[in-house]
């Protein structure tokens, strides 16, 4: 699944999304600096709630969540774009995941 949630009545979805598309093993959701409020946090919500999920590209999320989706060993490709000014803390990454690829937008 690839997510691109730019308007007010997009985001509103992706609160119900877990419950909506339960068996998501794949999930890609862009930067949005159009976004009011920090968009890490419902990633980070979202993410949590599929035990199956495999291979996922997002923002930077809270260390929490990582270590929760590193926990379950399912995960097995993390891909992270991070606005230039943030700081990024990862942790020990499980060898379930295969491939990581950390990015920093320059813009």
């Amino acid at each position: 699944m690839r997510w691109l949630a730019y308007t007010s009545a997009e985001r509103d979805v992706l609160e119900d999304l877990p419950k909506l598309c339960p068996n998501v093993t794949s999930f890609s959701i862009g930067l949005f600096f159009s976004w009011d409020n920090e968009p890490s946090q419902e990633v980070g919500r979202m993410v949590t709630q599929w035990p199956r999920l495999r291979n996922l590209r997002t923002c930077a999320i809270a260390q929490p969540v990582l270590d929760q989706l590193f926990s379950r060993r399912t995960l097995e490709s993390l891909y992270i774009d991070c606005p230039n000014d943030s700081s990024v803390y990862i942790g020990r990454i499980p060898d379930t995941v295969r491939e990581f690829t950390l990015t920093a937008d320059s813009s």
